[in-house]
C-alpha cells in the first residue's frame, strides 16, 4: 500500500466514523440522532418551547446553526418538520402553526419563514434531568461558548417509539419501526421488574394501516433484523355506489404516489377499475370506481404502495460509539440502563440539596442564639462579604456554607429569624433524607419509583394502537408453524390476549383474566359472555400480544371469558362461564355441538345450570376467574 492509498483509507474510516456518529445512526440508550439532540437542546436553551408563546420557525433552525447544528438550514428545518409532523412522528417533539405538511405529498410543508414552532410538552419532558447529565454527556459548540449534551437524559419516553425511517451511514443503515408508547413503558415496566423476560411487542405506525405478517415481523425484532414487516392501507368497499376508498396508508406512502400509480395503469390500459379520484384533505381519501370490487382491491395490494414492506433492521450506536446490530429487548436494556443511572444521580442530587440546607438550617438555629454577636462582626469587624464570610467561621466557628448563608441573608431577615419554623423545616429535612436514602439503598423501592415515571409519561403522552395486526398465515411464508408445532400458552383479558411457547417464556402485558396449554393439532373453543362460542385452529394464533376482534367477530361491548382445547371440553362435563350476571355452568355436550367458526350462541340463558358448587361435575375444567 503507497502512502495515498494510506491517507484514503484513514481518511475514509474517519468519515465512516464521523458520519455514523454524527448524523445517520441513533444512539441505543435515548434512540435519537446526534443532529436531533443538539436542535432539540438548542430549542430549549431559548426558551422556544411550550412555556413560551409560537415563534417563527427561522428562530429555532437560527437557535440550532448558531450553536451546535452543522448541516445547513434547509436540513435542519426538514428535522424540525419532521419532529412535529402527522402521519410520520409517531409522538410529536415539536408544536406547529401553520402548514407542517399533510399526507398529500412528503415535502409539501411551507417555508420557515412562513411557520411557527416550539418544542412540545412531550419534548420538553426529555429534558426534565438535564441538570443531573454527567459531564462526559456534554460537547463544546462548534464556537466553543457553549455546550450541548451527546445523549438526551430521558427518563420516561424512549424515542424508539419514534422509530428511524431510511437512516442510512457509510456501509449501515438503520431501520426501526415505530412503538406505541404505552406499550413500550410497559414492556420497560416489565424489564425492570425481571430482565429475563422478552417483550412481545408489535410496531404501531403513526399512519395506521394494518400489520399483515405478525409473527415475521415480532421474529425479527426478536433478533434485530430479518423479513420486513408487510403493511397494507385501509380498503373500504361502497357496493351500493361501486367503489374503493383508500382511508389509510401504509408508513411513509404519500397519496400523491398513489395517484400515481393508478393514473400510470389507466394510461398503459386495462386496469380493473375506471376512474379514480383524489378527495384528500386532512385526511386519506382516495376512491377508485370500479364494477370489480374484490378484482380491484387484490389489484391494489400487488401493484400499488398500498401494501409495502418495512425493513427491520436495530442498527444503533452503543453507548454512542460503535454501531451494532441489537435485538428489540438489547435496546430496551441500554436504554433502562441510561435511564436507571440518570434517575439515581437525580436522587443524588436532591440528596446533596436536602444536606446542604439541613446544614444551613442548623447554622441559622444556632445563629439564633448569638445574633448581636454575628451581626457587630458583620457590622464592625469585617470589611467586604469575603472578609464577613471568613470572621463568622474564625470567631464562631460556622462552616463556610454557614457563614456564606448567614451574610447573604438581609439584615431585618436575619434579626427576625423564626426559630419554631426552621426547627419544623430541619425535621421534615431529616424525613426527606432518610426516604431518599431508602430509594437508594433499596432496589425494589428505587425500581418502584422509576416504574411510576414510565406509567406517568405513559398515562400523559400515551394513545392507543393505530395500526391493526390482522391475523392470518397467508403472510407467514417464512414462519409457518412456529407456534402449531410447539405447545404454547394463551393468556387473555377481555379484549386482548398474549400468546407465548412454553419453550420461551415471554413478557404478559394483558390483565389475566384466564389462561390455557394448547398442542400442535388442537381445535380451540373461545366463550364470550353473550354464550357464544367460536372455534379456531392452533395454527390460527400468533406469537405475542393480539386483540381477540382481529381473530373473531365480536358483538360491540362482547368479551372473550375462556379458551378451551376441544378436548379438554370433551373430557369435562361442565364448563363454567363468569358475567357480570353471575356465575353459570355450561355443558359440554351444548359446547361441542354449538360452537362454530362463525361464533354460534351455545345455550338459552333458561338453559344454563347455575348450582356451580357442585365442583365434581364440571372437574377438568379450571374455571374462569
Amino acid at each position: 500500500m503507497n502512502i495515498l492509498e494510506k491517507i484514503l483509507e484513514e481518511s475514509f474510516l474517519d468519515y465512516s466514523a464521523f458520519v455514523l456518529q454524527r448524523r445517520a445512526i441513533p444512539d441505543a440508550r435515548d434512540g435519537f440522532k446526534y443532529t436531533a439532540r443538539q436542535i432539540l437542546h438548542a430549542q430549549l436553551r431559548e426558551k422556544l418551547d411550550a412555556k413560551h408563546p409560537f415563534k417563527k420557525s427561522q428562530k429555532s433552525v437560527a437557535a440550532a446553526t448558531s450553536f451546535s447544528y452543522v448541516h445547513g438550514d434547509a436540513s435542519c428545518y426538514e428535522q424540525i418538520i419532521r419532529m412535529g409532523r402527522p402521519l410520520v412522528q409517531r409522538y410529536f417533539l415539536e408544536e406547529f402553526n401553520g402548514n407542517e405538511g399533510t399526507i398529500i405529498n412528503s415535502n409539501d410543508y411551507s417555508a420557515q419563514r412562513y411557520t411557527e414552532c416550539r418544542l412540545s410538552p412531550l419534548g420538553m419532558a426529555l429534558f426534565d434531568y438535564l441538570k443531573v447529565l454527567p459531564k462526559e454527556n456534554w460537547s463544546p459548540t462548534y464556537d466553543e461558548e457553549g455546550e450541548f449534551p451527546l445523549v438526551l437524559p430521558s427518563v420516561g419516553y424512549y424515542n424508539i417509539c419514534n422509530g428511524s425511517f431510511g437512516s442510512i451511514g457509510v456501509g449501515l443503515i438503520s431501520s426501526i419501526p415505530q412503538f406505541n408508547i404505552g406499550q413500550v413503558n410497559r414492556a420497560i415496566c416489565d424489564l425492570i421488574s425481571d430482565p429475563s423476560i422478552d417483550p412481545c411487542i408489535l410496531p404501531d405506525f403513526a399512519s395506521g394501516g394494518i400489520l399483515l405478517n405478525p409473527k415475521t415481523t415480532l421474529d425479527s425484532l426478536n433478533r434485530g433484523e430479518g423479513r420486513s414487516a408487510l403493511l397494507r392501507g385501509i380498503v373500504k368497499k361502497n357496493i351500493k355506489e361501486k367503489y374503493l376508498e383508500i382511508v389509510e396508508l401504509p408508513y411513509g406512502v404519500y397519496t400523491n404516489t398513489i395517484c400515481v400509480e393508478l393514473q400510470k395503469a389507466l394510461d398503459k390500459g386495462k386496469p380493473p377499475f375506471k376512474d379514480f379520484k383524489d378527495l384528500t384533505k386532512t385526511k386519506v381519501q382516495i376512491r377508485i370506481y370500479t364494477d370489480k370490487l374484490d378484482e380491484c382491491e387484490k389489484w391494489l395490494y400487488k401493484n400499488t404502495s398500498v401494501q409495502k414492506h418495512f425493513t427491520i433492521k436495530l442498527i444503533m450506536l452503543d453507548n454512542g460509539k460503535k454501531p451494532r446490530l441489537f435485538t428489540f429487548k438489547e435496546a430496551l436494556l441500554a436504554h433502562i440502563e441510561h435511564a436507571k443511572k440518570i434517575f439515581r444521580l437525580q436522587f443524588e442530587n436532591q440528596l446533596d440539596a436536602l444536606k446542604s440546607r439541613e446544614e444551613i438550617i442548623r447554622g441559622l438555629i444556632r445563629a439564633h442564639s448569638i445574633i448581636d454577636d454575628i451581626i457587630y462582626v458583620i457590622k464592625e469587624e469585617s470589611t467586604s462579604r469575603a472578609d464577613a464570610i471568613k470572621n463568622l467561621i474564625s470567631h464562631f466557628d460556622f462552616t463556610e456554607l454557614q457563614a456564606t448563608a448567614i451574610v447573604d441573608m438581609k439584615l431585618h431577615m436575619l434579626t427576625k429569624i423564626d426559630i419554631t419554623k426552621l426547627e419544623g423545616e430541619l425535621e421534615q429535612n431529616l424525613i426527606d433524607q432518610d426516604y431518599i436514602n431508602k430509594i437508594l439503598s433499596d432496589e425494589e423501592v428505587f425500581n418502584t419509583h422509576l416504574k411510576e415515571r414510565y406509567m406517568e409519561i405513559a398515562d400523559k403522552y400515551g394513545d392507543k394502537r393505530r395500526t391493526q395486526i390482522y391475523q392470518s398465515d397467508e403472510f407467514e411464508s417464512q414462519q409457518d408453524g412456529e407456534v402449531s408445532d410447539k405447545e404454547f400458552m394463551i393468556f387473555g383479558g377481555g379484549q386482548e390476549y398474549m400468546t407465548v411457547t412454553t419453550e420461551d417464556p415471554q413478557t404478559i402485558a394483558v390483565d389475566i383474566m384466564y389462561s390455557s396449554l394448547i398442542i400442535p393439532g388442537d381445535e380451540v373453543v373461545i366463550l364470550t359472555d353473550q354464550f357464544r362460542g367460536f372455534t379456531r385452529k392452533a395454527n390460527q394464533f400468533v406469537l405475542g400480544r393480539g386483540r381477540w376482534k382481529d381473530l373473531i367477530k365480536l358483538n360491540d361491548g362482547e368479551k372473550v371469558i375462556g379458551i378451551y382445547p376441544r378436548r379438554e371440553v370433551e373430557t369435562a362435563q361442565f364448563a363454567i362461564i363468569e358475567t357480570d350476571m353471575g356465575k353459570f355452568a355450561v355443558h359440554q355436550s351444548y359446547i361441542l355441538t354449538g360452537a362454530s367458526t362463525r361464533g354460534k350462541k351455545l345455550v338459552s340463558k333458561k338453559l344454563l345450570v347455575q348450582d356451580v358448587e357442585l365442583s365434581d361435575s364440571h372437574e377438568g375444567l379450571p374455571q374462569i376467574r
